[in-house]
């Protein structure tokens, strides 16, 4: 015997295939029976069974790939494979032929003579994942999905996916990966589509449509895919949110009415929007001189904040600004936007108070005295108070500070619930405070002495006929 090979082009080869085995001798040789050729095919070692040859040098042995069967270089297994099974192999001198093979690997041998790769696992999926960061999506979001094989596979025609997206499910197309072990199918989000925690539909989910899905040696590949949710699943191994939804729009805006500085709005406050998918991510702001623009201020992120003030503007007076307020979801859907009412810049103090009077002496007692101005105005935001201070000197304030006299806006009030000390003279000061919160110039009265008189009211009688600050 002097060598042994194999008619069958180098390759692989699945379950079904007829493997011809070439023996050649070193003279013509004539077989009875029926010889085996035992060869190495794994768990279970198959028999190649005598098919032709008698009458020649080289006798062929039919191998059958069988399910199971597996090498990576088909070879026998020893060399003592090959065995008579009760038959003959005989020269013409009827001298039996010599049996011994070259050993496995070695020269001479069907391993170094021939590749060939026996294959009939077919491959299977091991799992699904995607290379799309965990996270919420929207409509038009392109999600790569990949599916892994146990084993490389070519792919032919457009095999689909299907995913589970809420009220239509979305049939997804091969794109990718064909040569290799990981098969991407791109979905595109569409309009109405939605997940809390994106997976294919169910364990029969990936389908050939016509096309083919098989490895290298034609065998078919497994299409069935884990249960959803479960381990090796697209949403077990990823947290991807499908939410094309926008959020619902924010309650009224409360954009204040006036600010006195040209930099600063108003601070401005919301209701909280919802959404029930990927959830509210942040709020954005926006000025604009109607509410339909954002002329001043483009939209900005403010964070998850149900109030803001904006600084850093330029505000000019009189000009009617409007404040609007819009919210995001994770996945970027952004809601309608909600407009307040307006507010305008307003830094011009009101009008000054021509005269505030407090009497040359009191005429009540140390416990109160009346004072009286002359109510002022105010062009923008009009008057919204008058605010009272008490010292023992011009333009102090050491009796007491600022007070708000809102009740008083006629111009005058008894202020009650004094310590004033008799023989002391005390002055009286008046501002006015318009809408803006702009201060008007104090204007400073006479100051009047703590003394007793004798007139109408009688020796040592008071009558309080307001009390300034309600107390």
């Amino acid at each position: 015997m002097s060598a042994v090979s194999s008619s069958k082009p180098d390759g692989g080869y699945k379950a079904g295939t007829v493997i011809p085995i070439q023996v050649t001798f070193s003279e013509t040789v004539s077989v009875g029976g029926a010889p085996t050729l035992t060869l190495e095919t794994g768990a279970v070692d198959r028999s190649a069974i005598y098919f032709s040859g008698s009458g020649t040098s080289s006798l062929t042995f039919n191998y059958t790939v069988q399910a199971g069967d597996s090498s990576l270089d088909l070879d026998y297994v020893s060399t003592s494979s090959l065995v008579l099974n009760s038959g003959s192999i005989r020269d013409g001198a009827l001298n039996n032929a010599e049996l011994e093979l070259p050993a496995s690997g070695a020269s001479g041998s069907l391993g170094l003579n021939k590749n060939l790769v026996i294959d009939t696992e077919s491959p299977v999926v091991v799992s699904v994942t995607s290379n799309k960061l965990n996270g919420a999506y929207r409509a038009g979001e392109v999600i790569s999905v990949q599916v892994r094989f146990s084993k490389s596979v070519s792919v032919a025609g457009t095999p689909i996916l299907k995913l589970e997206t809420g009220t239509q499910d979305r049939d997804v197309n091969y794109a990718s990966g064909s040569g290799s072990n990981e098969l991407s199918f791109d979905y595109t989000v569409q309009a109405g589509d939605t997940s809390l925690d994106l997976d294919y539909e169910s364990i029969t989910a990936l389908s050939l449509n016509g096309g083919t899905i098989q490895d290298s040696v034609t065998n078919d590949a497994v299409l069935t895919l884990v249960t959803p949710g479960s381990a090796g699943s697209l949403g077990f191994a990823k947290a991807l949110i499908i939410d094309t939804i926008v959020p619902t729009a924010p309650g009224s805006v409360l954009d204040g009415t006036w600010t006195n500085s040209s930099a600063n709005a108003p601070a401005a406050s919301w209701s909280a929007s919802t959404d029930v998918t990927s959830g509210v991510h942040h709020y954005e702001y926006a000025i604009g001189t109607s509410s339909t623009n954002v002329s001043l201020l483009d939209w900005t992120d403010v964070g998850l904040v149900l109030a803001h003030a904006r600084s850093g503007l330029n505000l000019t007076q009189g000009t009617l600004y409007y404040v609007r307020i819009r919210a995001v979801d994770a996945a970027g859907n952004i809601s309608a936007d909600t407009v307040g009412d307006g507010f305008r810049l307003d830094n011009t103090v009101p009008n000054a108070i021509t005269s505030v009077d407090d009497g040359l002496t009191s005429r009540f007692t140390t416990q109160s005295t009346k004072i009286t101005w002359s109510p002022t105005t105010d062009n923008l935001s009009g008057i919204l108070r008058y605010e009272v201070a008490l010292g023992s000197f011009p333009g102090g304030d050491d009796i007491f500070g600022w007070q708000d006299t809102t009740v008083a806006l006629n111009g005058g009030g008894v202020i009650t619930g004094l310590s004033l000390v008799e023989g002391s003279r005390y002055y009286a000061s008046v501002r006015a405070v318009d809408g803006a919160l702009n201060f008007g110039v104090p204007k400073q009265a006479d100051g009047w002495l703590i003394g007793w008189i004798q007139q109408a009211y009688g020796k040592g009688t008071s009558t309080a006929t307001q009390n300034l600050f309600g107390s």
